[in-house]
Formats: structure tokens, sequence, C-alpha cells
């Protein structure tokens, strides 16, 4: 019989077999709005210097594709009706594949197809996505870039308005959210394509933006741009087995536990003000109470944050 760990084994060997890096010879709309130009010149010129991502990323990069279908055969369920699929087209300098475009919607349609941009998330992020503004001031560059991307598919159709449509990986559910074309912001995704195909042809390195853990830190060129980094006075180096397997196990139960919050906030919605709810083979039962409120007095904290040493970030959710 099998074994959990020969099982998992191979589900890692399998998905690694499927890592590639391939050399970039145009710039990528997914990666216009990177804030790092020097990332965006090395991947056409020193890609093969890119270290690989881990199977775990692999994972999250085909369950996305695997979704896309899925969302397509909804929408159309609900009355769109989706066109260009997955084209590939080449623009200012950039190419790639646009994810799809609305025609028309029950009947009414469209003078110009509405351009899409597909994602899929966690729940903890399709709950804190709202409006076209939430995604423009994220904290995650990433999800940042949402912006751009659909920005090129609008100005390169001359079309003012688009639409980002995010699935929840969990709960299946789908969410519209309109978009504007920002010409401003346009405009300037032509003209820095056209300076990162000159920094290419003249071999140009551009320099490195400022440290940043969330961009910098996660990218697979760390070692060859940042050199290894004196951590200071202060600093201790843990080698307790013990200590070292609570903390893997600790980052290995994260991912659940911000699911469950996201869940649990979910149904707490649904039966909020409801004394008692039968749902299935559960009971729920409610009840009211106060909670007097109070000031918290000047105290010193202690924030920490943890990070496995090389590894990506869920750099595009697709």
């Amino acid at each position: 019989m099998i074994t959990s760990e020969a099982f998992e084994t191979a589900l890692k060997e399998s998905f690694e077999k499927e890592i590639k890096v391939y050399p970039a010879r145009n710039n990528w709309p997914s990666r216009a709005g990177h804030p790092c130009t020097r990332f965006l010149v090395w991947v056409r010129t020193r890609w093969g210097e890119l270290q690989k991502h881990d199977a775990g990323l692999q994972s999250v990069f085909d369950e996305g594709r695997a979704h896309q279908p899925n969302i397509f055969d909804r929408l159309t369920k609900m009355g769109f009706e989706i066109v260009e699929t997955d084209r590939p087209f080449e623009y200012a300098g950039y190419s790639g594949r646009i994810d799809g475009k609305i025609k028309s919607f029950r009947g009414e349609r469209f003078e110009k197809p509405i351009p899409i941009e597909v994602k899929t998330c966690s729940p903890w992020a399709f709950d804190s996505l709202h409006t076209e503004e939430d995604i423009i001031k994220s904290k995650h560059h990433y999800m940042r870039g949402y912006q751009h991307q659909l920005n090129l598919y609008m100005l390169m159709d001359n079309v003012e308005q688009g639409a980002y449509i995010f699935k929840n990986k969990v709960t299946g559910w789908l969410k519209l959210i309109p978009a504007t074309l920002d010409w401003a912001l346009a405009d300037g995704l032509v003209k820095r394509s056209k300076e990162i195909d000159q920094m290419v042809a003249e071999h140009i390195d551009p320099p490195p933006i400022g440290y940043d853990d969330g961009i910098c830190g996660r990218c697979g060129f760390l070692s060859n741009c940042y050199p290894p980094r004196d951590f200071g006075e202060g600093a201790e180096l843990i080698t307790d087995q013990t200590f070292l397997d609570t903390l893997a196990r600790h980052q290995e139960l994260k991912p659940l536990n911000a699911e469950y919050d996201s869940l649990d906030k979910f149904i707490s919605k649904r039966v909020k003000g409801r004394a008692l709810v039968l749902a299935g083979d559960y009971v729920i039962e409610g009840t009211e109470g106060t909670r007097e409120g109070y000031t918290v007095p000047d105290s010193v904290t202690w924030t920490k944050t943890i990070r496995r040493i090389g590894t990506t970030p869920p750099a595009t959710e697709e």
C-alpha cells in the first residue's frame, strides 16, 4: 500500500516537471504594473538566471487555469455572450493572451465588446475586493497590477469600459467589478514598454529599487540583484529541531486558519439575528449580548513576521 509520504513525493515531482522558465521576447501585460524596472529588463536579458518557483506555486497556477473554463461556462449560463477567449495579441511592445470579451448580456448587445480580466482568488482576498479602488489600493503589487493589465486591453480596443471577474476558489462564487480606462496610466504603460525595449536593445542595466521584502524578498533574481545581507546586531540563529518543526507546522496551518476566519465571517453574517437555524446536519443557536467599551492602556507590543527563505510570492492568481 502506498504511504501518504510517497503520495506527496510523487505529487511534488509531478508539479516540478511542469515548472518551466521561458525567455520573454516581449513585455507581458501581466507584468506591466511590476514596480521594478530591473526585473522587467532582466526577465528578457537574464531569464536563464531566474530561480524557478516551487511545486506549491505551480499547483496554484494550474488550479487557476483549471477554473477558467468553469467561469466562462457559468457566465454563459447567466446570459453573457463571451467572445475572443484566450486570443493572442501584440500591442505597443506587449504580447500575451486576453482572457475574453463580453459581447452581449441577455440580449443587450454592446457597441464594442467589453474586455475582461478573470482571476481566481482566496476567500479573504475575494471578500476584500468590492470596487476598482480596492484593487488600485491593494497592499499587494501583483493585485494592483490587475488594473495595469486590463487598462492595456481597453486601450488596445479603444474602449473606456472593462470588467474584472473574480472567483472565490472555495465557494465558487463569482464577482464582477466594473473597470474604467485610466488614460494617463495607459499612456504611461506604453511609454514604459518603449523604455524597456530600449534598455534591452542597448544592454542597459537599470538600478535596483530600494529593498522591499514584499517585492524583492521573493524575487527569482534576489541572489543576483542583492548580495547576502548582514542582519546586524540582535539577530539570533536557532537550530533546535523541535522549534524548527514547530515553526514549519505553524506555517502549514496558517492558510487553514485564514480560510476558517473567512468562512466563519460568512456564516456569522448569514445567521446574524436568528435565535435558531437548522442547516442540513447542523443546528446553529444565537444569543444577543452586550459588551462594555473600555480604553486600552499604553503598552509595549512585539510584532513578528514569518517568511520562508527563498520562497516565491503568490504572484498571479489566475
